[in-house]
């Protein structure tokens, strides 16, 4: 998923995966949330705690959508990254594949719907000529490769964002340790008898 970057807004961990739901959507949150749940990561972008955007593994959309729901019950870490609305829009633009259609997800004593219509609902009538040049123009971004810049930057910040800087920190010194015990350092002793 290509997203822009954004201002930082909070990191959450070991929340119930559900309870982050529900926050985000009581909450209002406009942005995006990267969840990791141990050895898998998925995002969901949010307009005033509408869900618009997901991506879950090589899973976009609904598809990506399903098998969230299947973490519900999961402690999950995430990160959220608040967007103002012309990073908003940009995310829109580049994520058109990871589109949420507008069904309902199952929520403890209410239902959610995402902020996006479901195109099989609409009637032919009800699309304007606006709307016709919005995806032409839609589908020039994807096709002419301007979406594709930053790909790699995204994943690399996103990949920095996932990482456990104590353990990572606690490796390094262990492996430093053990190469200086291997580092052969006799040369540099000067035996001099006095």
């Amino acid at each position: 998923m290509k997203l822009p970057r954004g201002t930082f807004h909070s990191i959450k961990k070991g929340i119930l995966f559900r309870s982050l739901l529900d926050e985000i959507e009581k909450t209002r949150f406009t942005g995006y949330c990267t969840i990791n749940s141990g050895i898998e990561t998925c995002t969901l972008v949010l307009n005033s705690g509408i869900y618009i955007i997901a991506d879950y593994g090589k899973l976009e959309g609904e598809h990506a959508w399903q098998k969230m729901q299947k973490m519900l019950d999961m402690k999950v870490d995430a990160g959220l990254t608040t967007l103002n609305p012309a990073q908003l829009e940009l995310a829109r633009e580049f994520n058109p594949h990871a589109a949420l259609p507008s069904f309902v997800r199952k929520a403890p004593a209410r239902q959610v719907r995402t902020g996006v219509p479901n195109p099989g609902i609409r009637k032919k009538e009800s699309i304007s000529g606006d709307q016709v040049s919005d995806v032409r123009f839609e589908q020039q971004v994807t096709e002419n490769g301007s979406a594709e810049d930053g790909t790699s930057i995204g994943r690399d910040l996103e990949a920095l964002d996932n990482m456990n800087i104590d353990e990572m920190t606690k490796k390094f010194r262990e492996n430093c340790k053990v190469t200086i015990e291997h580092l052969d350092l006799d040369h540099l002793i000067d035996n001099r008898e006095d």
